[in-house]
């Protein structure tokens, strides 16, 4: 369990191409009768641009959701077969597509970080609201009001953490924490000034918080009330933080760049 894990958490160091050849492996053990017989086609929803952001309902597999750079966002609620336009509802059409989350535990529970704003919805998409705060206290045009990074406890849903590397000015990050499913939203107190943040990680219950940045992995195990940096072997750039692997979302990988040396993953 997370809540277990020592003070000062240790990743162990896996070389990046020792992954990459197991991913090979795994691409390439389809049996003869199977070569060939894949094929291809257009799901959806079309409309032209590049597809940006998707998400699968962890409650309902079937209901998926789409954006692209036109700046339309679409929903399935056939695993794909089939897809419809959704919104605004609140939303104004006119800003470029963000990120979505689907809250892990809570059935209909949307995110949609965007540059000009952050928005909640209750039912799948079909209407939003914005969730206010201080990141909205700006004027900075280069100031992003939607986090770059949101996630939450996969187990129970009621503790998460969101990013902005753009709060209220450009090149300015800040850390938020919530214990009550996003209904609101507190900033993270002890980390200091920030600058660039890759990557966050909410254990099971909170009893794990990691916020990963250029040069540091940072943990807490109470809430955010106290944070220390994890040992990750050597001094070397963090590129990206991924976190809640495992039957309680207990595991975390952090991928580092070392100067003049080669990518690692390291796993805890």
């Amino acid at each position: 369990m997370l809540r277990n894990l020592p003070a000062t958490r240790r990743f162990v160091a896996i070389p990046v191409c020792v992954l990459s050849v197991l991913l090979l492996v795994s691409c390439v053990r389809l049996p003869p009768r199977d070569r060939g017989s894949v094929t291809w086609q257009q799901v959806g929803p079309g409309g032209g641009g590049r597809t940006l952001i998707q998400a699968i309902s962890p409650s309902d597999p079937k209901t998926m959701f789409m954006a692209n750079d036109m700046g339309a966002m679409f929903r399935s609620r056939n695993a794909g077969e089939s897809w419809e336009l959704i919104g605004p509802g609140g939303i104004p059409t006119h800003w470029s597509a963000g990120r979505i989350l689907t809250h892990p535990t809570r059935s209909g529970l949307i995110f949609l970080s965007k540059y000009r704003g952050f928005f909640r919805s209750r039912d799948d998409g079909s209407t939003w609201e914005s969730v206010p705060g201080s990141w909205d206290e700006t004027r900075e045009p280069r100031a992003s009001r939607g986090p770059h990074f949101l996630v939450f406890d996969p187990v129970h849903g009621n503790v998460g953490a969101m990013a902005h590397n753009a709060y209220r000015q450009r090149d300015r990050a800040a850390v938020f924490l919530t214990r009550d499913a996003g209904e609101s939203w507190s900033r993270a107190k002890g980390l200091g000034e920030l600058t660039e943040i890759r990557g966050l990680h909410v254990g099971e219950g909170g009893g794990c918080l990691l916020v990963a940045t250029k040069n540091a992995v940072l943990r807490s195990g109470d809430l955010g009330e106290i944070w220390e940096p994890c040992e990750l072997g050597s001094k070397a750039t963090v590129t990206a933080l991924a976190g809640g692997a495992g039957a309680t979302g207990s595991i975390a990988y952090v991928a580092t760049a070392p100067v003049g040396g080669r990518p690692v993953l390291h796993v805890s």
